[in-house]
């Protein structure tokens, strides 16, 4: 009892400042966007080794990861939030500025932002196929607008990979189609030779074994054309089962086609 102020002094002593840094101290805001990942319509044949298979959301929650660490991403995200103009943002900026020498004010200012927003922003798997993205930032009108941003990125940049891969399968099926026409075409002119072999006027000699050769065009002829014609009309009935032309209506806009020329870039 004699020494009861070793207690109760370190107590109250950390009390005091627990106090003091709430009332002190800015709130931290948290703003949460889900979304979820639809999976794409299963292909068939060729086409499932050129557009490959779906993206489970463990692979995809990875992708988005690394894109919060890509730096165009995020200056798109700060483009569309008009953060470089928000009161006080700029001023915030530069008084780090120091960290970035031999840049221009408005490259502090992206730098800092882009550097700010890496820690800021995360991205999680939620259950079954739902992605969470949090956004943590001090003032909170700024935080629900930044995670709206970052969600309307995400899938701008989903948008952009649907269309690139869209006009992949449509480009591949249109190969396939001109080369099972060519195919076409030369097994129906073999066929159509041998068909002015057999009725031609002239008198030859046709032995047993020349005659069961010529049976044995014939059959392999027929085959090639009937092959040939099936595999062109189940391409066609692909490529219209798959409406890749509405597909690509579907999915394309002026956003997209920036997005689509800023991948080609960047390749």
């Amino acid at each position: 009892m004699r020494r009861k102020w070793l207690l109760f002094l370190p107590w109250f002593a950390a009390v005091a400042v627990g106090v003091a840094a709430a009332f002190l101290l800015k709130p931290v805001y948290v703003s949460r966007v889900t979304l979820m990942l639809e999976q794409p319509q299963a292909l068939a044949g060729p086409l499932v080794g050129m557009v490959g298979p779906g993206i489970n959301p463990e692979q995809q929650a990875g992708m988005m990861r690394e894109q919060v660490q890509s730096t165009m991403f995020l200056r798109e995200v700060i483009t569309a939030t008009g953060l470089r103009s928000w009161p006080g943002v700029r001023a915030w900026a530069l008084r780090s500025a120091r960290r970035y020498p031999g840049l221009t004010p408005d490259q502090q200012v992206d730098a800092f932002l882009c550097e700010y927003l890496r820690g800021a922003i995360e991205v999680r798997r939620g259950r079954g196929d739902v992605l969470e993205i949090t956004v943590s930032d001090l003032d909170a009108g700024r935080t629900r607008r930044l995670a709206e941003a970052v969600a309307n990125q995400f899938v701008a940049a989903s948008k952009a990979a649907q269309l690139e891969a869209a006009r992949s399968t449509q480009s591949f099926s249109a190969e396939q189609e001109q080369l099972y026409r060519r195919k076409l075409a030369d097994s129906e002119a073999r066929l159509e030779a041998a068909a002015r072999l057999g009725s031609s006027g002239e008198a030859t000699q046709v032995d047993a074994a020349g005659a069961a050769r010529a049976r044995g065009l014939l059959d392999q002829a027929n085959l090639e054309v009937e092959e040939q014609r099936q595999k062109l009309a189940g391409l066609q009935a692909q490529v219209q089962a798959r409406d890749l032309a509405a597909s690509l209506g579907a999915v394309a806009s002026p956003r997209t086609a920036t997005l689509a020329a800023e991948l080609a870039e960047l390749d």
